[in-house]
């Protein structure tokens, strides 16, 4: 087995926000209109939803959000964005939960939650994602301004919050890799490059046949190549 095949992230946890952003996107969030989260569920039964799902989703300017989030340079390496969906925030108060789920696969390749407050302000609501079903679960809970990006499609849940309130933000991400095996070999190639660059003294070639074997420049071909597979596509 080829070693890029063995190199598989499904998900990244990043820093998205720092405090002047939070403090935005905080202020702006109190002036939002909240409906019920069993809107986005297609169930006809209200009592199975809400067996599912309790919480309060509100929609959030994507224009300004994003311009937060295209500072963010490790999601943009992560996920190698081509569009995004609209940003909507969850808020889940006590009692609030999110039973286990998968994301429909049209929303893009990749999820991701960031979330919006502390978490000693509130009990419980845990984001348990399973992105290996030989291990146990995932609890994620980050600090305020950090998120996860996962790749849409793995079980997860929110667990059931105890006390206080829970908020986050939540949006999809279409990559401009449409075959996330590509994306792994990129990201591999990438890795790999970077780290021949910060170990070895930058060198400078003397014939195509030294630069060529170079094992630097052998990954940085392979990259991309990777790349201008999809960007030819556009």
């Amino acid at each position: 087995m080829k070693a890029q095949d063995l190199y598989r992230q499904k998900y990244k946890i990043i820093k998205f926000f720092d405090e002047q952003q939070l403090d935005i996107l905080r202020k702006d969030i109190k002036t939002l209109r909240w409906e019920p989260g069993l809107v986005s569920l297609n169930y006809d039964n209200k009592k199975i939803a809400l067996k599912i799902k309790s919480n309060f989703q509100a929609d959030y300017d994507s224009d300004k959000f994003y311009g937060m989030v295209d500072k963010s340079r490790e999601f943009h390496d992560f996920v190698k964005p081509k569009t995004s969906t609209n940003v909507m925030i969850s808020r889940t108060p006590t009692g609030g939960y999110y039973k286990p789920h998968t994301d429909w696969e049209g929303l893009g390749h990749y999820s991701t939650t960031i979330f919006l407050n502390d978490p000693d302000t509130y009990s419980g609501g845990e984001l348990c994602i399973l992105p290996n079903p030989y291990e146990d679960e995932l609890k994620i809970k980050l600090p305020a301004g950090w998120g996860i990006t996962y790749e849409t499609g793995i079980p997860h849940r929110v667990a059931t919050v105890t006390h206080g309130e829970r908020l986050v933000s939540v949006y999809w991400t279409e990559s401009t890799f449409g075959d996330l095996n590509d994306l792994d070999r990129y990201r591999y190639c990438n890795d790999m490059y970077e780290w021949c660059e910060e170990h070895y003294q930058h060198k400078v070639f003397e014939d195509c046949h030294e630069f060529n074997n170079d094992a630097q420049m052998y990954f940085q071909r392979k990259r991309r190549e990777l790349s201008k597979k999809y960007i030819l596509m556009k």
